[in-house]
Parts: structure tokens; sequence; C-alpha cells
């Protein structure tokens, strides 16, 4: 039997309000008219909004799929994300953003790979800051976008991070 491989999609930028999440947002619902199931993962550990713009209740979210992982409690994805629809999932970020500093960079890529095998596509919403788990994030994504605006400030930091992938020859990044 061939394990399912859905494609991770991580949605970034350099710098906060340029509307990640509302990108993100909308690509989860093309793909959902496409009948393809959808994980949002909504790593923007401290200050996150998906559930907050689809109006979903998180009782369950990531901290607690990690904490789970690393004191050996996990069974399954299902029981730490939330149901929007049919074809759309959410594993929220921490409803106690000091629980952001408690998530190790170690299990994003198990939490990342236990996802690929139930989802069509996974999408990420990452911080616009360049911590170790929104790094670990990008290097285990199929396609990471970048939304960038015409903001002096945005523009000079996304110079600086093209020359580190260019530094590093990461070429699964699209700048729109």
């Amino acid at each position: 039997m061939a394990i399912k491989k859905g494609k991770v999609i991580s949605v970034s930028s350099v710098k906060g309000g340029v509307g990640k999440t509302t990108i993100l947002l909308n690509l989860a619902g093309i793909y959902c008219t496409f009948d393809k199931k959808v994980l949002i993962i909504d790593m923007d550990l401290y200050a996150g909004g998906i559930a907050t713009s689809l109006n979903v209740k998180n009782n369950k979210d990531i901290f607690m799929l990690i904490d789970s992982m690393s004191c050996n409690r996990f069974t399954e994805l299902k029981k730490y994300v939330t149901s929007y629809n049919n074809n759309i999932d959410i594993l929220a970020c921490p409803r106690d953003p000091r629980m952001a500093m408690k998530i190790d960079s170690k299990f994003i890529p198990l939490v990342l790979d236990l996802a690929k095998r139930e989802y069509d596509v996974v999408l990420v919403d990452t911080s616009h800051i360049l911590s170790e788990v929104n790094l670990t994030v990008l290097d285990h994504s199929y396609m990471s976008l970048f939304i960038v605006t015409n903001d002096l400030v945005d523009l000079k930091n996304m110079k600086s991070l093209m020359s580190i992938f260019k530094d590093t020859d990461k070429k699964n990044y699209l700048i729109m």
C-alpha cells in the first residue's frame, strides 16, 4: 500500500502586516474547491490568527501536539486538529503565547511528515521572524511563497533573505 504524500506549502514574509494569512486562507479555499483535503498549520506561534480569522474555537493546538510527542503520549494527528469544513482542518497556534517558546523545532519535520500522510495539501502560515522553527518549516516545504509589498523596509529585508537563499542554494520559493 502506497503512503500518501501531500505537499507542504509555506506562506511567509519578512515583515508583518503584508496579508500572508489572508493569502493562505484564500489558497485553502481554492484547494477546497478542487476537493483537496487541506490542513492549515498556524506557525505564527506568538500572534497567529488562523483560528480567529475562521471563527474557530481552538481547544487544541500545536503546543499540545508537540508536548504529547515529546512525552510519548501521541497517538494520532486528528486529536489535535479542528475541523473547519469537510475539506479543511486547522492545527492552531498555541492559545497561550508563552507556550510558543516551549516548541522545539526538532518536532516540526515530524509534524509535517504526519500531515503529508493524511492531507493532500498542508498550508503553513509562518511568522515574519526567521526563528529556528520558521526556518525548519521553510526547509521542509515543497514550496515557500513570500509576500512582499513595496515598503522600503520590506524590500530591504527581502533582498537580504534572497542573498541568504542564494548562498544556501535554496530554490523552492516564489516571491509575490
